[in-house]
């Protein structure tokens, strides 16, 4: 072999190894194709549009319910809430930004201990399921007040007994339940009303 022959031979084995590197990312990218909106369904239960209160410091978890592509709940699916870093938002519990829940038998999870920040205006929370090789990804809108605001937790329960039955219903209710003490307008008791003998009174 002449000299200039070596030379090319030597600056294929020094190129080869990277063109070899290049080619094999490209060919192992394809290799697991990941399906975004594809065959996991994820549809919100609670949260989306949801207004938190700043002054009480009140938050609405979101709670989504993810299905196969033929609409039986999936169990076992990580799911990932993600809030903005900046301007009107929240926190999950302990402080974080992201938290991660993974879905149980009814196919249920849950961004726990929400709390708004100081900052009101709209804001989204990003929502990833993954499972396996499949990956979905949809945004809950919500936003951040400081006026009072109602949370419609019995039409919530209405709608998880609707999806895993009232087992559910009553698992989410306990879980939901957190511990409250005076004065928090919480633990007052609900006003109940009894059958019994009427009270004579002035006639009007």
């Amino acid at each position: 072999m002449t000299r200039q022959t070596n030379l090319k031979l030597t600056k294929l084995r020094r190129i080869s190894p990277l063109i070899f590197l290049l080619v094999w990312n490209t060919v192992s990218s394809f290799a697991i194709p990941m399906q975004v909106n594809g065959a996991l369904n994820i549809s919100v239960l609670q949260g989306n549009n949801a207004v938190n209160n700043i002054q009480e410091k009140k938050g609405t978890d979101p709670i989504v319910h993810v299905q196969d592509a033929s609409g039986a709940p999936l169990a076992g699916v990580e799911v990932t809430f993600s809030l903005p870093l900046s301007g009107a938002g929240a926190t999950f519990q302990n402080g974080q930004k992201t938290i991660t829940s993974v879905t149980d038998a009814q196919g249920l999870a849950t961004g726990r201990g929400l709390v708004p920040n100081t900052t009101a205006g709209p804001f989204e929370i990003v929502v990833v399921a993954t499972y396996r090789n499949q990956r979905t990804r949809i945004t809950i809108q919500q936003s951040n007040t400081g006026q009072s605001v109602r949370h419609p937790h019995g039409k919530l329960i209405a709608i998880v007994a609707a999806v895993g039955g009232a087992g559910a219903a009553a698992a989410f209710l306990r879980n939901s339940e957190k511990p409250c003490t005076p004065p928090d307008p919480r633990c007052t008791p609900p006003a109940t009303i009894t059958a019994g003998s009427p009270t004579p009174g002035s006639p009007r």
